[in-house]
Order: C-alpha cells, then structure tokens, then sequence
C-alpha cells in the first residue's frame, strides 16, 4: 500500500518545494517507485506531477498557505515533514502548523532548512522542542553546494528532456569568475551546448536560449 508523504507548512519559502525535490532523487536513486502531487502548481519544483502504478510512496508537495482541504490532506498522511527555516519571522506560521498537527494519527518530522553559520540557533532549536514536547522528530539540513549543484542539475536535465537535446556528455562546471552573479553566460552556455552535444544548429539554439542581455 503507498505510503503518503505530505510536506507542508503555511509559510512560503521554506523549503517545502526543495524538500520535495530531494526526497524524490532520494528515492529514484534507490530504486523506489513513487508517485508525486505538487499541489502548490506555483513551478518552484523540478519533478512534474506523476503517479505511478503501485508506487511505494507518494509525495505531496503544498502551497505556502492555509488552505481549507489542509486538514483532510492530514488525515490521510502516512508520514508530515514540515520544513522551516530557524528565524523569528517563522516562529509564528510554524506554531499555528503545530497546533494544526498535535493530533495527527501519523509522525511529524520538522526539517530546519539550509543551516549556516550564519541562521545556526540553538535557541531556536531548543524552542521547536519545546513546543513539540518533544515528541516529534527535528532534523536540521545545513547549507551545502551538493544541493544546489544537484537542483542545478535537475533543472538542466529538465530542460535537455523538454526540449529533445542529447546532453548526455554535458557536466554542470562550476561557473564561478565567469561573470560576477557567478553565472555562465546565454552566450558561451549556447556554444558549449552545440560543441558538447554536438548539435549543429546554433540559430535554433538561440532562439530557444535567452541572450546575455536577458540575464
């Protein structure tokens, strides 16, 4: 029977979208079967909505905000992970989804996105705590380059697949010095495209590719 795993939080910008992402390469990775629901439609999530046949899990992604079918969406999880970040702005949000899920019949895990040395709080996680008495899990996701190299990846892959070009000799580099958003450029990215996999066609190329002044 597929388990249902539902992300959410009231609070947008969280994470929700990225957790999701993530749990779903986890799971492709291992060889996993599982349907996706991307219930916030807002496209901040690589994965497109599928739903496998006898898929183990399903993944549930939510909008930023209280919506009215929330509590039935909670009723039928087989697993909550509510993601936050640790600051003050987030205290308010995450205490009304606390309260929302005290008497859910399955686990709640809450995720603390993107740690850094700069929003690491150990009060604010010794807070959490205490508001969940303790009786839920609380993990904490530090910043690191390995997520953004692989949600870089996805969305290149992404549009490889939308757009039938053979990338399969292409790796991401990183881009750092190339200009000062550490970008590479429409430019040099088009060129590298028609060198690497060998697809001729530059002036199709640059049409379906931004330009440098597009940023």
């Amino acid at each position: 029977m597929t388990k249902n795993i539902l992300i959410c939080n009231q609070k947008g910008g969280v994470g929700k979208s990225t957790l999701a992402d993530l749990l779903l390469w986890s799971f492709e990775k291992d060889g996993i079967p599982a349907s996706f629901y991307d219930l916030d439609g807002q496209g901040g999530v690589i994965h497109k909505p599928i739903e496998v046949d006898n898929a183990a899990v399903a993944v549930v992604d939510t909008p930023g905000a209280l919506q009215k079918e929330l509590g039935s969406w909670i009723n039928s999880a087989d697993l909550i992970i509510i993601p936050t970040k640790a600051t003050m702005l987030d205290m308010t949000p995450l205490l009304r989804m606390i309260d929302l899920v005290k008497n859910a019949a399955c686990p709640v895990i809450y995720v603390e996105m993107m740690w850094n040395r700069f929003t690491a709080a150990a009060s604010f996680d010794e807070w959490l705590s205490t508001e969940t008495n303790g009786k839920s899990a609380i993990l904490c996701i530090p910043q690191s380059e390995m997520i953004v190299q692989a949600s870089a990846m996805g969305m290149f892959n992404k549009y490889c697949s939308e757009n039938q070009l053979d990338c399969s000799n292409i790796r991401l580099t990183d881009g750092s010095g190339v200009s000062k958003n550490n970008l590479v450029t429409a430019d040099f990215m088009t060129q590298y495209l028609v060198k690497t996999a060998k697809i001729y066609d530059y002036e199709y190329l640059k049409e379906i590719l931004p330009t440098s002044d597009e940023g």
